[in-house]
């Protein structure tokens, strides 16, 4: 006794090969083609340097912060940005912990 009726579902996947192999081809040039461009966006991990992060009480004095890590040379290509929200800073530097003193 058969309870339910179940069709095999037929799916030619043969019929649209030369479609999605053309796609294929164009996502891969695409993406060689944004990779040769771009580059890679290396992090601190493999870029090295140090990022710290500081939270303050109130909105963060994200241009005063700016403006004192430029007077220091050690830090004068230090990127200052906002991060999670406006009472949060990241502040990466090229140089490590180690040789900044």
């Amino acid at each position: 006794m058969e309870v339910f009726k179940y069709n095999k579902p037929v799916v030619k996947f043969m019929a649209s090969a030369k479609r999605f192999g053309i796609f294929s081809v164009i996502l891969v040039v695409l993406s060689l083609g944004l990779l040769m461009t771009k580059g890679l966006n290396y992090g601190i991990d493999f870029a090295g340097g140090t990022v710290i992060q500081v939270k303050y009480q109130g909105d963060a004095p994200i241009e005063q912060v700016r403006k004192l890590l430029h007077r220091n040379e050690a830090y004068s290509g230090a990127s200052v940005t906002y991060f999670g929200s406006d009472d949060e800073i990241a502040i990466r530097t090229k140089t490590s912990s180690k040789d900044v003193k």
